[in-house]
């Protein structure tokens, strides 16, 4: 433009009018460019507006950016390629330990624990790889303070060409959430554990119940009761671990435990555990109280001095014992099991124990059923074997002497003697069926009383009247010791006379020639004590507790054949009940003779005018003759009570049935 200026000047002497056109022009382009150059200044001027508020808001979005940056909870840093430090938040900084002024430049990798270093540095050469991010777990190690877990994430910001420049790292502190997955992991392991030995307690306790089981369904069948015992015993020992053991069942009879069974026990502990009475220490209140016991070391636990002396003795030092209870809830007995050193059996073992001693009382139960039950079976065969032989020789004598009676068999002389023959056979038989209807009243429970005021010394010089040809043949002495003054009981006179008479039948039968039987009665208390002891041959342990069943006799024990049908205890004591009273039997062994004690409650003095022991003098039988029927449907029976009436005397009509009866008793008025 100037250089146009400078040719206008030039030019302005050749024409004026030339020069005004091209002034004006000149002008006009002037004024064009001024407009241009106005123009672009409004563009520039806006354009720098733009700029510089696209400026302030970019520092706006830095600034927020940085503050969002540095605010942030958790560890934000960037880095180079190679991991060392451009920036980084108040967070990373305060999790590395480090202001942050310090940070910049610093490798990450110096804040990384020696042990993950190397990791650490492997992995970050590895994010040069397109696409490659990062997700690590490590120990961070700050400049101040304690190493901890951390958790990084870190992307690579790459350029157009995709080469790495620089890396943003995400860093927090997982300390807490590595605790609780290192808590969730114990857990877990101890759950597993756990659950692994359950699981292997069930199969161990499922494996038990099954042999449990089929022990208890093989020895059901069991006939014997020895051999149950020792398998029993067995079985027991064999789960609690024991070498030593010992099975002691309850003796009702006696009162005490019996030991049964054992296996490898002391020889200190079976004179000590073969028989222990009631109460008896150190041993009854241990085993005999019907209560599992385990002491797991006798020197530490709280037991009695006695028992710590006792178990030293045997060399044991620990003691489990369960008691065998019946499904009645009756006390059998005690399964013991004995250690050398201190033990404590698994409380499921002892579970189980105690529910196999149930079973196994169960078991035993039954045993002794079967057992009475064949017992039974062999006392009833033996009692219809003897009923036989007892019933056979009176009928072969009063059958010989029947032959004897024939017209022209017998002289005059002799025949006193075959009655008197007669006579007493028969009463033998009337005896035998008397025991045979009083054995069948005593199963029934129909043992009937007729009581009355009776005075003991009578009753007791009747026994021994009853019984003195048995005593006196047998060469044995009778002595008796009686109170001072009578003593009244109200009782059945001929009940008494037969209990106290079978006693002392009894006491005869098993007391040798030459030996020695005493009855000694008196008062204890309110009650009436009648003793009758013998020097005979005793009666042996095992058969105590039997002495008063049915049909048992004391020959089982003693091997020795003796008469009687094992009828007459069995009634002593079902007699001595009925008149509210009890018998009680006691020996001490085989040879040792025995006693048998009677006590009956006392009763009221006799009404006057009435004979000691009870009976009322009868009068004198009529010498007039009367007229009798005598109804019986068995003829002979019939006719031969007929005939010893006639004999008498009498007027004699005989029936054999009800009608016929009632039809002569009406017409001929007896």
């Amino acid at each position: 433009m100037s250089a146009h200026v400078d040719h206008l000047r030039r030019g302005h002497g050749k024409s004026s009018e030339s020069h005004r056109r091209r002034w004006d022009e000149a002008a006009a382009a002037l004024d064009t460019s001024i407009e241009e150059l106005r123009v672009a200044e409004e563009e520039l001027r806006q354009q720098s507006e733009e700029l510089e508020s696209s400026r302030l808001e970019v520092e706006l979005e830095r600034q927020r950016y940085r503050n969002l940056f540095d605010s942030a909870p958790d560890g934000y840093l960037v880095t180079d390629k190679h991991g060392r430090i451009l920036e980084a938040n108040r967070a990373a900084a305060a999790l590395l330990g480090l202001p942050l002024r310090f940070l910049a430049g610093k490798p990450l990798a110096h804040f990384v624990a020696d042990e993950d270093r190397r990791t650490f540095r492997f992995q970050l050469a590895q994010l040069s790889e397109v696409g490659r991010r990062g997700d690590w777990d490590l120990r961070i190690r700050p400049r101040r303070g304690e190493a901890f877990d951390a958790a990084l994430s870190v992307a690579v910001v790459r350029d157009r060409e995709g080469g790495p420049v620089s890396l943003r790292w995400l860093m927090h502190d997982i300390t807490e959430r590595k605790r609780v997955e290192e808590q969730v992991r114990t857990l877990n392991a101890d759950l597993e554990c756990r659950v692994r030995h359950r699981t292997e307690e069930l199969e161990t306790a499922l494996a038990d119940v099954s042999y449990l089981h089929e022990v208890a369904t093989r020895l059901s069948g069991s006939l014997e009761l020895e051999p149950l015992l020792e398998e029993i015993l067995a079985v027991v020992a064999r789960f609690v671990g024991a070498e030593r053991g010992a099975l002691l069942l309850y003796d009702g009879g006696s009162d005490e435990l019996a030991l049964r069974g054992s296996i490898g026990l002391p020889g200190a502990f079976t004179g000590q555990l073969g028989r222990i009475p009631r109460g008896a220490r150190p041993w009854w209140p241990v085993l005999g109280m019907g209560a599992s016991v385990m002491i797991a070391d006798v020197e530490v636990e709280d037991v009695s001095e006695e028992l710590r002396v006792a178990l030293r003795a045997g060399g044991v030092r620990a003691l489990f014992a369960v008691p065998l209870i019946a499904r009645r809830g009756d006390f059998l007995g005690t399964i013991a099991e004995f250690f050398a050193d201190a033990h404590r059996p698994p409380g499921r073992r002892v579970d189980l124990i105690e529910l196999y001693a149930r079973q196994a009382a169960d078991l035993i139960e039954a045993a002794r059923l079967r057992r009475e039950q064949r017992e039974s079976a062999r006392r009833q065969e033996e009692f219809l074997a003897t009923l036989a032989h007892e019933l056979r020789n009176p009928l072969a004598t009063i059958v010989s002497a029947a032959e004897a009676l024939r017209p022209g068999a017998i002289e005059a002389a002799v025949l006193d003697e075959v009655r008197g023959l007669l006579l007493r056979q028969a009463r033998q038989m009337t005896l035998l069926v008397d025991d045979l209807l009083d054995a069948s009243r005593v199963r029934q429970g129909r043992v009937g009383l007729h009581k009355e005021p009776v005075e003991l010394g009578g009753v007791v010089a009747r026994a021994i009247e009853s019984v003195r040809p048995r005593i006196a043949a047998g060469r044995q002495e009778l002595a008796t010791e009686l109170p001072p003054d009578p003593v009244w009981l109200e009782a059945d006179p001929t009940r008494l006379v037969q209990v106290l008479a079978n006693l002392l039948s009894n006491a005869s039968k098993y007391t040798g020639s030459g030996g020695r039987i005493t009855l000694a009665a008196g008062r204890d208390g309110e009650e009436v004590v009648v003793r009758v002891r013998d020097t005979g041959i005793g009666i042996a342990r095992e058969l105590l507790p039997r002495v008063f069943d049915l049909f048992v006799r004391g020959d089982e024990a003693s091997g020795r054949a003796v008469e009687g049908l094992g009828i007459g205890l069995a009634l002593v004591k079902r007699l001595a009940e009925e008149h509210g009273g009890s018998v009680t039997a006691r020996s001490d062994g085989p040879g040792q003779g025995s006693e048998f004690e009677v006590r009956l409650p006392i009763g009221l003095p006799t009404a006057e005018g009435q004979a000691p022991g009870g009976v009322v003098p009868a009068s004198s039988p009529s010498p007039r003759a009367i007229q009798i029927l005598v109804v019986d449907d068995q003829r002979d029976m019939a006719c031969s009570l007929a005939r010893l009436l006639e004999g008498w005397g009498h007027e004699v009509d005989i029936a054999a049935d009800g009608p016929s009866a009632l039809e002569l008793a009406l017409a001929r008025r007896p």
